[in-house]
């Protein structure tokens, strides 16, 4: 298999770097991660160098654990040493996990330019890796069938019929939760600011990722994703009241 990027990081990191793994795939990009990708049968320093060989880019996340992760510069050094003279220095692009102490960046990093990566902001930043570095995997990607989206991805309205158009206008923003049994998808729309269940037909996948981050952070709590598993999980009068209790804990106890 023909992977586009290769992502070295420390072995701690794992889990933030897997999801960045499988949010790139969504757009099209093929990324490399050693705690997924590794062949078991094949000498791991020979296929990590193999890999870096092949990929188009070179991802190198920096986070405080990077400082003590002598394989993660081991794999630097085997792309400075041999991809970098031949196909550039933007072949590596950091992404530095957000709160890293500026010590624990490479020196052959520190000035370069980079991303910021949290558990927040997985998306966004697949995104602009996707779409910087691999435009035309981002287009093939997006002109591809209609997969299901994952709850708590943005949609936007692609095509109206008598049951949308009262309501929606093309290019209107969608915050999907669930799918029905009948693959209906329920969605918060923010133009109504309420629940919304939409045909298949009738929407895509949305591309504005900075606008959908502005969005996202006006959702009540209620329509979030996170809510309705609490609410499932609660049930209405235990989120009801979990809520109100929060509600007053946050109110200022009045001077006397």
């Amino acid at each position: 298999m023909k992977y586009n990027a290769f992502i070295s990081y420390a072995d701690a990191d794992y889990d933030i770097v897997e999801n960045l793994r499988d949010r790139l795939g969504r757009y099209g990009v093929r990324a490399w991660v050693y705690s997924i990708d590794r062949t078991l049968a094949v000498d791991a320093w020979q296929e990590i160098e193999s890999k870096l060989a092949e990929s188009d880019l070179v991802i190198f996340v920096v986070s405080d654990n990077t400082s003590n992760a002598e394989g993660q510069h081991r794999e630097l050094r085997l792309a400075l040493a041999k991809i970098v003279p031949f196909a550039g220095n933007e072949k590596i692009m950091p992404i530095f996990i957000t709160g890293t102490n500026p010590s624990n960046y490479p020196d052959e990093l520190r000035n370069k330019n980079g991303l910021f990566l949290d558990g927040y902001t997985v998306k966004s930043v697949a995104w602009e890796v996707a779409n910087s570095a691999f435009p035309p995997l981002v287009e093939t990607e997006f002109l591809k069938p209609w997969r299901y989206p994952i709850p708590g991805e943005w949609l936007e309205v692609s095509d109206l019929d008598g049951a949308v158009e009262q309501y929606f206008d093309i290019g209107d923003k969608l915050y999907f939760r669930a799918i029905s049994p009948t693959g209906l998808l329920e969605c918060y729309a923010p133009k109504v600011e309420g629940l919304f269940w939409m045909s298949q037909k009738n929407v895509k996948a949305s591309r504005d990722k900075d606008a959908d981050k502005v969005l996202e952070a006006r959702i009540p709590k209620v329509f979030r994703v996170s809510g309705m598993i609490e609410i499932m999980q609660r049930g209405w009068k235990g989120w009801h009241a979990n809520n109100e209790l929060l509600s007053m804990s946050n109110v200022e106890t009045p001077k006397g």
